[in-house]
């Protein structure tokens, strides 16, 4: 390994250190709540739906509020819908509740997921489960999602297969700059690819649908509560 390399590694190291560092304040009780995150979604460059992920505070608890919509038309029809509906609650750095309500185009499913000792109990497409109180959803927000070795799929309730790369340096537009970030390539159950900011802060998020088109999440001023 060449020196510029292993410079380049050291670097990504002090970076990944300090994102744990924030997602530790972020999951206990902090004096600044983490910042409210909205995205557009795109596909084929047309904004079908947006993500949103809202953040509060109850005493020493984190909640997490998100909300998906996406449809897609086509001649002016409506040929796919999607809504996802969540809620997090966050204490110590650790998970202690989810609820979660999909709709995937009729298809319907709900997820409910509660700290139980060391183990999170699990309520889904598998029935009961249990999991490790350590295990992050993939909700996206929480940079720990990086790191961690059980994720939650949020919509079916079970541990879901993923492979985070080492990350790579890179560049995502934030308020019409440039700004530099992570970039991180999964593979596994699902091909994804994630940007999270050197603080930890997620930015950018794209994938392919089950049509092969490109869908990319695309960061934008955070809308009031109650409004897209």
């Amino acid at each position: 390994m060449g020196h510029a390399v292993a410079e380049r590694w050291r670097r990504w190291g002090l970076a990944l250190g300090l994102n744990a560092i924030v997602l530790a304040a972020a999951g206990a009780h902090a004096a600044t709540l983490p910042r409210d995150l909205a995205f557009d979604i795109l596909r084929k460059g047309e904004v079908i739906g947006w993500h949103t992920t809202r953040f509060s505070e109850d005493g020493d608890r984190l909640n997490v509020a998100i909300e998906i919509r996406i449809k897609v038309t086509f001649a002016g029809i409506a040929v796919f819908r999607y809504e996802q509906d969540s809620h997090e609650v966050w204490r110590g750095g650790r998970l202690v509740a989810l609820d979660s309500r999909t709709n995937d185009d009729g298809d319907k499913a709900s997820v409910t997921a509660r700290a139980d000792g060391d183990r999170l109990r699990i309520e889904g497409q598998a029935g009961r489960i249990f999991l490790p109180g350590d295990a992050i959803p993939t909700s996206y927000w929480n940079h720990a999602l990086v790191d961690a070795t059980t994720k939650i799929d949020t919509e079916r309730g079970t541990a879901v297969d993923l492979v985070v790369a080492p990350p790579q340096p890179d560049t995502v537009e934030l308020d019409g700059k440039p700004t530099a970030a992570l970039r991180y390539d999964v593979t596994g159950k699902f091909a994804m690819t994630w940007w999270y900011l050197p603080d930890g802060e997620w930015a950018k998020l794209e994938f392919r649908g089950k049509d092969g088109a490109p869908i990319t999440y695309v960061r934008r001023p955070a809308a009031p509560a109650g409004s897209r």
